[in-house]
Formats: C-alpha cells, sequence, structure tokens
C-alpha cells in the first residue's frame, strides 16, 4: 500500500494550486492525472487559413486582478512561490455594449467606475455612493480577514458574506437602485456574464469585484498550458516522482471519511487528505452512485445547473486586423438582448491580447457565446452571423473560423432551501468550506466552486485548502496535544551546545510552515529571534514534524532529507556542524517508554488538586489543632493519590513523602499535645520549600513527575521540557519559603497574608510553560 499526507485526484488550477501550497511546506503529495497534458488542449486551439497562415490561441481569456506585491490575490500567489513567475498587463478599461447596443468605454477601476455611473445616471448619484461606500467596507474588512488568515492570526466571518452571503447580486442592488439598467452594468464583467443579477451569488460575485475593480484588472502573459506548467514544475522542485499518471477507479469510505482509494493497476492507495478536483453530483454518479443524498445537497447549492446552460467559443482568424474593420478595442463585453438568435456574451481582439498569435498582417478574434444542442457547423455560422450584425465589416475578411467545445455554465445561486434556518455558525462552515465538502477529509475544487470569483476564486480556494490541511497536519490526530512551532524552536535552541560553531557569529534561518526564524550564535552563546535574518549562513526549511524528529532522535539528517521533507541553501558541511551543534540527528536507540503520553492533562490538574490541599491545610493550621487537620489532609491526599494511580499508574516520591509528613503529624500530635496545638505551619511550609527547592537546585524537579504524563515520552526528555519542570517546581518552592519566612518574620495575625501569593502560583501552572517559551523568542 501507497502512503501519503495528501493525494490530489485531478490537475485542474485549483487543485495544483493546493498540492503547490503543501508541496511548498514540504508535505508528502502526490498527484493522480490520467492523460494530463491531452486534458489542457481545451484551453488552446491552433487555426490555419488556406494560405497557410497560423493563428494560435493559447491565452487564458479571464481577466485577474491583485498581481502587484501588496495586493490580496498576489499574496496568494506568493504562498504558492508563484509571485514573480508571471509577467500580466493592465485591462484599464472595457467596451461594453448597453442595453441601448451602444457601445461605450467602461473603466476597471473602483473610482472611475463610480464616476461613469453617476455620469450615466445622475439622479441616482447618493444611492451610487452609498452602494460604493458599503462596497469598501466590505473590502477592508475582507480583506483584513483574509490576510489574517493566510498569516495563521485570528480572524473571522468576512462582514460581506455576513450580510451578502445568502443574497444574489439583485438582492444587493435592489437595495440601491430599482433601475434595471443600472443593475445591468453589474453583471458586465467576465464569470458573471451569461446569468441575469437574480442568478448571480452576492457574495462569489465580490470576491472578484474586489479583486479586478479595487485591486485592478489585468490579463495574464502566458498561456493556460504555461500557467499549469509554472505550478507542476513548483511542485516537483520538492518531489521528482509526485506525478502519477494513474487513473483512481474506487473510493473506500469509513464512517465520514474516505478511507483509501484504488488505482487502474489495483494498488490501494492511502492519505490523511484528499483533494478531488471534480463536481460533487459527478462524483457521485462515477464512485459512489447510491448516495444520492450528497448529489442533492449538491444541486441546493447550485440551484442555475438545471438549467444545463452552456458556455462555448468561436476562434475566428483575418486576413487584415481587427482595428480595420471597426474591432479597435481588447475586449468587448455584451448585454443581453432578447431579439439576437445567439447570445454572445464576449468578443476579444486576441491579437491585442498576444502579438504573437498571429502576423503583423492578420487578426484574431475569440468570440464567447451561450451555446445550445444545434449542430456545429450550424452553430459556427449563427454566432458568424450575430457578431456582423455589430461589427459588418468583418464579414468579407473571415478566413479561418473553428467552433470550441461547449461546457456547463451555471452560478454559485444557492436555493432558498438551502440558506433556510441558516445561523451565523453555520456560515463558518461555508467559509471553511465544510459546507460543501461531504468528507471530513475531502476536499472538492474546481472553477465550479465559486463561478462568479474566476481565476480569483479558483487559486483563493486552492490556497485556503492548503493551509486547512497543513494546519491539521501540523496539529496531528490529537486534539489535546501538538508541539507548535515556537515550542519547537526552543527544544532546538536549548540543545545548542556551547561553543560547537565556533568564535565566529552565526546566522542559522529556519522556515517551518508559515513561521520564520533564525539563531544567532556566537561561541558559548545563542539566542533565538522570530523573523527573518538578512545575513544568513544558512537556511532551513522543514516540516514540523521532520524538525522535531531530529531534535528527539527519531531519524536522522540523512532520512529527513530523503523524505523529502527538510531542505536547505547553504554549504553542507556547514549544516552537519548545525545538526551536530543542536545535538540533532542523533537516533535515540532505547526502546521502551518510562511513562505514556495521557491525555487530558491530568498530571497537571492532578499536582494542582495536590498543591491546593496543601495550601490549604497549612493555611488553617495556623488557628485548628492537628488532629482536627492532619486526617482530613491524609485522607483528601490519599483520594489525590489514589486517583493519580488509576489515571496514570505511578506515585511519585513526592507523593510518598507528603503523605508520610502528614500522617507523622497526626500520630505523634496524639502523644504530643505541644505539636498538637503549635497553630504554626512555618515549619511545614519550609519542609515543603526545601524538598522543592532541592530537587530544583540538583536538575530532579518534583513537578517532573506530574506533569510528564501530559506530554510525549520524546518530548519530556528534551532540556526545554526539564527547564519548564524545573520552572514550576521552582515556583511552588518559593511560594511555601515565603509562606513561611513571613510566618516566622511577622506577627500570626498577619502571617496569613503570604498564602494570597498562592493565587499567582496557580496562575503560572498553567501559563508559566507558554510564557517561558514565548518570553524566550525575540
Amino acid at each position: 500500500m501507497e502512503k501519503y499526507d495528501v493525494i490530489v485526484i485531478g490537475g485542474g488550477l485549483g487543485s495544483l494550486t493546493t498540492a503547490t501550497y503543501l508541496s511548498k511546506r514540504l508535505r508528502n503529495v502526490a498527484v493522480f492525472e490520467q492523460s494530463r497534458g491531452k486534458k489542457l488542449l481545451q484551453y488552446s486551439s491552433k487555426l490555419v487559413d488556406n494560405s497557410g497562415n497560423k493563428y494560435n490561441f493559447n491565452f487564458y481569456n479571464r481577466d485577474m486582478g491583485g498581481v502587484h506585491p501588496g495586493d490580496l490575490f498576489h499574496e496568494y500567489l506568493k504562498k504558492c512561490g508563484l509571485d514573480k513567475k508571471f509577467t500580466y498587463f493592465d485591462n484599464e478599461y472595457a467596451m461594453i455594449v448597453d442595453q441601448n447596443k451602444r457601445i461605450v468605454k467602461r473603466p476597471n477601476n473602483l473610482k472611475d467606475f463610480k464616476i461613469y455611473l453617476v455620469r450615466r445616471y445622475p439622479k441616482l448619484r447618493d444611492d451610487i455612493y452609498a452602494l460604493f461606500t458599503n462596497i469598501e467596507r466590505h473590502y477592508t474588512d475582507y480583506r483584513a480577514q483574509k490576510l489574517r488568515r493566510l498569516r495563521n492570526e485570528d480572524n473571522t466571518l468576512p462582514s460581506v458574506l455576513i450580510e451578502w452571503g445568502d443574497l444574489s447580486l439583485y438582492d444587493v442592488l435592489n437595495k440601491f437602485f430599482e433601475d434595471e439598467n443600472i443593475i445591468n452594468e453589474f453583471v458586465l464583467v467576465y464569470d458573471s456574464l451569461g446569468f441575469k443579477p437574480n442568478q448571480i451569488n452576492a457574495y462569489n460575485y465580490f470576491i472578484k469585484f474586489f479583486d479586478t475593480f479595487i485591486d485592478g484588472s489585468h490579463f495574464i502573459s502566458a498561456s493556460y498550458n504555461d500557467v499549469v506548467k509554472s505550478f507542476t514544475n513548483e511542485i516537483s522542485k520538492s518531489k521528482e516522482k509526485i506525478f502519477s499518471n494513474r487513473k483512481i477507479v474506487k473510493f473506500i469510505f469509513k464512517d465520514d471519511q474516505i478511507h483509501k482509494v484504488i488505482d487502474s493497476d489495483g494498488i490501494e492507495i492511502q492519505a490523511k487528505h484528499y483533494v478531488i478536483n471534480m463536481r460533487i453530483d459527478d462524483f457521485v454518479d462515477e464512485y459512489i452512485p447510491q448516495a444520492t443524498n450528497l448529489k442533492e445537497d449538491f444541486l441546493k447549492m447550485y440551484e442555475t445547473i438545471n438549467e444545463n446552460r452552456l458556455i462555448n467559443q468561436v476562434y475566428l482568424g483575418l486576413d487584415t486586423p481587427a482595428e480595420d474593420l471597426g474591432i479597435t478595442e481588447k475586449q468587448y463585453l455584451f448585454s443581453e438582448f432578447p431579439d439576437d438568435n445567439v447570445r454572445i456574451m464576449s468578443i476579444l481582439n486576441y491579437k491585442q491580447i498576444d502579438n504573437d498569435c498571429c502576423d503583423e498582417k492578420h487578426g484574431a478574434l475569440l468570440v464567447e457565446f451561450l451555446d445550445d444542442e444545434t449542430l456545429r457547423r450550424d452553430k459556427l455560422d449563427q454566432v458568424i452571423d450575430q457578431l456582423c450584425v455589430y461589427f459588418p465589416l468583418i464579414v468579407d475578411h473571415i478566413v479561418a473560423k473553428k467552433i470550441g467545445t461547449s461546457s456547463l455554465l451555471f452560478s454559485g445561486k444557492a436555493s432558498d432551501e438551502f440558506w433556510k434556518n441558516k445561523t451565523i455558525n453555520d456560515l463558518f462552515d461555508v467559509d471553511d468550506y465544510r459546507t460543501i465538502n461531504p468528507f471530513t477529509n475531502g476536499y472538492f475544487i474546481g472553477s465550479w466552486l465559486r463561478p462568479e470569483a474566476g481565476i480569483t476564486g479558483i487559486v483563493q480556494t486552492g490556497v485556503e485548502y492548503g493551509d486547512i490541511i497543513d494546519d491539521l497536519i501540523y496539529r496531528g490526530d490529537d486534539d489535546d496535544y501538538f508541539i507548535t512551532h515556537d515550542e519547537l524552536m526552543m527544544i532546538i535552541s536549548n540543545q545548542f551546545i556551547p561553543g560547537a560553531l565556533g568564535k565566529s557569529e552565526r546566522n542559522i534561518q529556519f522556515f517551518v510552515g508559515k513561521d520564520s526564524y533564525y539563531i544567532r550564535t556566537k561561541a558559548k552563546h545563542q539566542r533565538l529571534y522570530k523573523g527573518v535574518s538578512d545575513i544568513s549562513d544558512i537556511i532551513i526549511i522543514a516540516t514540523n514534524e521532520c524538525l522535531y524528529d531530529l531534535s528527539v532522535g527519531n531519524t536522522t539528517l540523512q532520512r529527513a532529507i530523503e523524505a523529502g521533507s527538510f531542505e536547505y541553501v547553504g554549504d553542507e558541511d556547514l549544516l552537519n556542524e548545525v545538526i551536530e551543534a543542536f545535538d540533532m540527528g542523533i537516533l535515540d536507540t532505547s526502546t521502551s517508554s518510562k511513562h505514556t503520553y495521557v491525555p487530558g492533562q491530568f498530571g497537571i490538574k492532578i499536582v494542582m488538586a495536590m498543591f491546593g490541599v496543601l495550601v490549604l491545610s497549612n493555611l488553617l493550621a495556623n488557628y485548628h489543632n492537628y488532629l482536627i487537620i492532619a486526617p482530613f489532609t491524609i485522607a483528601f491526599l490519599g483520594a489525590i493519590d489514589y486517583y493519580k494511580y488509576k489515571k496514570l499508574s505511578y506515585i511519585s516520591v513526592f507523593d510518598y513523602v507528603v503523605g508520610g509528613m502528614y500522617v507523622a503529624i497526626f500520630f505523634t500530635s496524639i502523644f504530643v499535645r505541644q505539636l498538637n496545638e503549635l497553630q504554626d505551619s512555618s515549619y511545614t511550609t519550609m519542609f515543603l520549600a526545601l524538598f522543592l527547592l532541592i530537587s530544583w537546585l540538583f536538575n530532579k524537579p518534583v513537578l517532573f513527575g506530574y506533569i510528564k504524563f501530559d506530554y510525549r515520552y520524546d518530548y519530556t526528555k528534551t532540556k526545554l521540557f526539564l527547564k519548564m519542570a524545573g520552572g514550576l517546581t521552582f515556583i511552588w518552592g518559593l511560594f511555601f519559603l515565603i509562606v513561611s519566612v513571613l510566618s516566622f518574620r511577622m506577627i500570626d495575625s498577619y502571617s496569613s497574608l503570604g498564602y494570597y501569593i498562592s493565587f499567582v502560583a496557580f496562575y503560572l501552572m498553567y501559563y508559566y510553560p507558554t510564557s517561558y517559551i514565548t518570553g524566550n523568542i525575540e
């Protein structure tokens, strides 16, 4: 059986984005796509006229926005390492064929678009300003929430999802306008053409609107095939054989998860997570036809899918430049006209998009239209006839023509039944894609998922899927306990062997997941920083799990590199020195654990209960006889010890010492009246203080025997864990010492004030480990 972290099934742009994101984080990813190359040909077309002139259509005819540093879409590309791979040209305006069949120049930026609307609809000026104020407010919040999510910072639902997520575009615009003409203006954008405003999901629409009208509209200067190739090359950097030309023929399910898959060769393949480039209804038809409920749920989320609307393209070669025939601009977007025989959606003057598509004396056009079941040849003629109505000069200059392959066109507008009784909490499932994905470890993706959001939506979803999956792998199967990046780097920092890297200053840069750290060493000194060093001597890129295993002796450097979860930039000899200097990559040959990890943090809870009894017992011993205090103390300590043994199968020396001390006090109090009536706990607190502080001083901290059960055995062997256990032991030793000293130095009526410090000690029991780690990272 083959095993991976993530299996990607299908090589669409969205699934490749997820694969790229995860491979950049060194996850073990495999992409399964049969005949991957052939599927990409549908995005390009080549024509040859009778004179042998060639017309090549290679570019993906969709605009995108936010491609400059600082823009949101750019940040998503940056997460995949593709922010510098492509070049773009600005799409500053589009030519709009309005509902009066007039060709109007419309700006493609928010400020000028608003001016354009006010000039065309001056009586609606205030309403236009009110709408754009809301759009800008939602954009600011949406951008902030998405950036915080990318950075692993606290984030919440975007306001646009809360306020407009369940509405159609018409519902939103109708709050501001009643004029159908101005509402139609907002439909005249790529990825919304072909729909009526009441069929467009407002949330999906504004994802694209924010991207193109606010961050800027652009076309990419690369063919779709080159874009996909850039993604696949970026993926293959981390692992040569990441792509597999095999077809998945069967899915095996267990509970609400995908358990494993079987390929066409009968090989079983298992992964923690599965990314599937496929529509859910098609997936059900092919793999689980009995799961009709999943298909029904999917159809509720895509109400227009049942209309069987088709989209297609016609490719035209001209024997003269299109500009000489009246098509002077690169992009024309068409309103819907009921009297037209063919619903033309857009015309792209392709020569202006790609100057190399044909020679200088010729022209090329790409026409997008709503298709039907008409014969291909007849439909091709219908489209050309309709095009000539708008641009009659081209009729005698078409020398090459071809119709493309139609595909289903539907929007993300969900049914009323889907949105019925949805709460704010339900919207979190919408935002995190749980609504769309019926399996907890399966992630369905494609241009269909947020169709009105275009390329923006595809790439954004791909990155967010990768982020969700990477975080789940990072945390592992245990919800109670996992090693954070900060803990991991503190483990490494604490293992530094003084002087191991010489007297010269060294800077070791670490990239772990989304976080970056560097350690600066000089002679016997070292310091851990969060961020990126400008003068790194060596750069280490690795997964959290890989660095952890290296640190605790679960793997070697060579194994980590071979597994693809560890990469470095720099000199190999220096890398080996760094690994040795931080005591990493040395296999732990011990086979048995002295204790086991018990989920639930019972160790810390038990020791808190024990110290709670000791604090209360010593406080009351200042006011009551030991024959009253001791029996209750023995009873409570005994109950705690019994519970501890049942839960952890362990009784520590400290348990015996404390229990024995109170047993001795009880029996001695029976015979020695002075002890019984002492009403002074300074001696017992001094004994506890000395016991705790001596154990800390000799690096055998008492609390190690309790909190070790809350963590994995290999972690408890680290110097960091021993320091944290020592710190907690010192805190309690200091507390009992302060109480004892105050009892000796102050009159009886004030000595009990020292017990108020116990609240600080209890607080630090939970927060000291975290504060110790974060407090030592600059």
